[in-house]
């Protein structure tokens, strides 16, 4: 009685059928023991040969371009001179530091372990902070991924969030020491 719209006495011929199966998957078809049995060690064996044939070489790609870049920059000569820069200097090398980390294909816990052995090097706590921030959030592989899955622009995007957010970081790490040296 308080329906808005009249209850129709079972008269379904205006109704439209809802396709319950869009992707159009037989599932008709019954899965037995047998089939899944023998499904399941080809649908690996898939996986893994997308695995050995795409990520593994992007993988070595990424590896070596890292090396490269470890060995051709003269880390020595930069964490020398690198405090006695101009600000906007040191901020052009932290977005550096920052996309180069991003740039990275490394583990997680890899990447706290990098970033220790460099403080105990001599760089300076806040391009191993960006270096922290950056190594295992985001890579080279990450992005190929969201950029063939979803969009390059919105891969881009997210790269590019996640530098300018360890700029903010270290921004608000230089506040707090600055906040530190002047309370003592």
């Amino acid at each position: 009685m308080f329906s808005r719209w009249p209850i129709a006495q079972e008269n379904h011929e205006d109704q439209c059928e809802i396709d319950i199966n869009p992707a159009g998957i037989n599932i008709e078809q019954e899965d037995s023991w047998l089939h899944t049995s023998l499904w399941y060690p080809k649908a690996y064996a898939n996986n893994l040969w997308f695995i050995i044939r795409v990520i593994i070489p992007l993988i070595m790609l990424a590896g070596l371009l890292g090396a490269l870049l470890v060995s051709v920059l003269p880390w020595e000569t930069i964490t020398a001179n690198i405090e006695y820069v101009k600000r906007w200097k040191k901020l052009l090398f932290i977005r550096l530091t920052a996309m180069f980390g991003l740039f990275l294909l490394v583990p997680i816990a890899s990447g706290v372990a990098i970033s220790a052995a460099l403080y105990a090097a001599g760089l300076p706590a806040s391009y191993v902070m960006v270096l922290l921030f950056t190594l295992g959030i985001f890579s080279v592989y990450s992005f190929s991924i969201i950029g063939n899955a979803i969009s390059w622009r919105v891969s881009a995007t997210i790269a590019v969030v996640l530098v300018d957010w360890v700029l903010l970081m270290d921004s608000q790490r230089a506040m707090l020491v600055n906040m530190c040296k002047h309370a003592i």
